[in-house]
């Protein structure tokens, strides 16, 4: 019995191997990683799915966070990126940086989403009057210029420099103040859970002596009402602050400032409720229509000539609104 069902599959084989190598031919040209990435039209993630606020207010419309869809190119999505007029073929090195890793990259994005959350309970709270306050800082390095002289790498907490203890931003910069240019600096780290030394030169940026990184400040934020955020491993980066910061504030307000609407916008926000540029105004502005938003908000400046530019193009309806600080956004909200 065991010959006669080995020979069946061996003559199964031999009459169908050109399909069988099909399959495998197809299946390699599928995967087949490409020194590219696909950037194109995301959808929209609704703020309240990735917050939750203890005896929040609800409100009838919603505040959505707007992405970009990114992808590996492969061949098949290769050709029809190049067909499609939405998807556009971006080089890896623009992407990820040539002198650091995908890994670097990935912590740097999920670093930056979680400051833009902190800054964005510790703004909303502060203006809904309620009580928000931290008890600890850390600093971590999100990014390293090409031309820095230095042997930190991104994800590095700084514990120490010079054998002084970083407690925040404030007390790195004051410490950098007090230096020239070319001195060098002697950090203490904690690397992949073990301390570390590390090295950097000073260098000449704009006639200011600076590292030549960016860094960012993570806090334990005490609040009263308790919050939590809910975001998946593949959500990242600072661009949805704007928007987490009108729904904190919405949730802990008696009034609905959505009045039913659905309201996407990007921008990110700091500690002062300032709103920066963001990358990607186009797919998020395309991904926002196609999801029936009513109102766009965008940071002022080349950000928002971007998305007016792709209205124009695309004959959009869809309201346009350019934000400079969180206010501006709120006083649209609360006026229209």
């Amino acid at each position: 019995m065991p010959n006669k069902l080995y020979d069946k599959i061996k003559h199964f084989f031999k009459e169908n191997w050109s399909f069988f190598l099909f399959l495998i031919f197809f299946g390699v040209v599928f995967n087949i990683r490409l020194p590219y990435y696909i950037k194109a039209p995301g959808g929209l993630a609704n703020v309240s799915e990735r917050l939750t606020i203890e005896g929040a207010s609800k409100s009838e419309g919603s505040y959505n966070l707007a992405f970009v869809s990114e992808m590996d190119a492969t061949i098949p999505s290769l050709l029809i990126a190049y067909f499609h007029p939405d998807w556009d073929i971006v080089k890896k090195e623009e992407i990820v940086l040539k002198n650091e890793t995908e890994k670097e990259s990935t912590i740097r994005s999920h670093l930056l989403l979680e400051e833009a959350n902190q800054n964005a309970i510790w703004y909303a709270y502060q203006k809904a009057g309620k009580e928000v306050s931290f008890t600890n800082a850390e600093i971590f390095v999100t990014y390293i210029a090409k031309e820095a002289e230095t042997t930190l790498k991104v994800g590095d907490k700084i514990l120490e420099i010079n054998g002084e203890e970083i407690k925040d931003k404030n007390s790195l910069y004051t410490l950098i103040s007090t230096k020239k240019v070319d001195d060098v600096l002697f950090f203490k780290v904690l690397r992949d859970e073990k301390e570390v030394n590390a090295t950097a030169t000073l260098i000449e940026v704009e006639g200011i002596p600076k590292i030549g990184m960016m860094i960012t400040e993570k806090k334990d934020l005490n609040a009263t009402p308790s919050f939590s955020f809910h975001f998946s491993l593949n959500e990242s980066g600072s661009s949805g602050g704007l928007m987490m910061t009108l729904a904190i504030y919405d949730a802990l307000m008696d009034e609905d400032f959505t009045k039913g609407r659905t309201i996407v916008g990007t921008g990110t926000i700091d500690e002062e409720g300032i709103v920066g540029s963001i990358a990607g105004v186009r797919y998020k502005l395309i991904g926002a229509v196609e999801k029936g938003a009513d109102i766009f908000f965008v940071p002022a400046g080349e950000n928002y000539e971007e998305a007016i530019m792709v209205q124009k193009e695309k004959g959009y309806t869809i309201e346009i609104v350019p934000v400079s600080t969180f206010d501006d956004a709120l006083d649209y909200l609360i006026n229209h």
